[in-house]
């Protein structure tokens, strides 16, 4: 932790960004996400330390199979696209190997 200050960040302030979510092979992690009133692009940034391969999927959909490269450097998953919905699981599932989710991404989809 740094003792000079930190800039206001959207959502979290402080060390919260530097947390990561490790997964491990057979694993996995749910997130709901609400009134996706129009379509959204999804991309996450990932480590993996072994090769791995990792689904993400939307309410049971496969929005994409990931092969993650042993390597420590961010890699971007991109290329998935949300469906709107009320209410909605996004499930991230680690099918080989392990690896780190450092941050998800949502912005407006221009392929729409």
């Amino acid at each position: 932790l740094s003792d000079g200050e930190q800039p206001k960040a959207f959502f979290f302030d402080g060390p919260w960004r530097t947390a990561v979510l490790r997964l491990h092979e057979k694993e996995w992690v749910k997130y709901t996400v609400y009134d996706v009133t129009t379509s959204i692009q999804l991309e996450a940034e990932c480590t993996a330390e072994e090769p791995s391969v990792m689904e993400i999927s939307q309410d049971g959909i496969s929005l994409g199979l990931f092969e993650l490269s042993a390597c420590r450097e961010v890699q971007l998953l991109s290329g998935m696209h949300l469906y709107t919905a009320d209410q909605s699981e996004l499930c991230f599932r680690m099918l080989q190997g392990s690896a780190c989710i450092r941050r998800l991404m949502i912005q407006p989809d221009t392929q729409s």
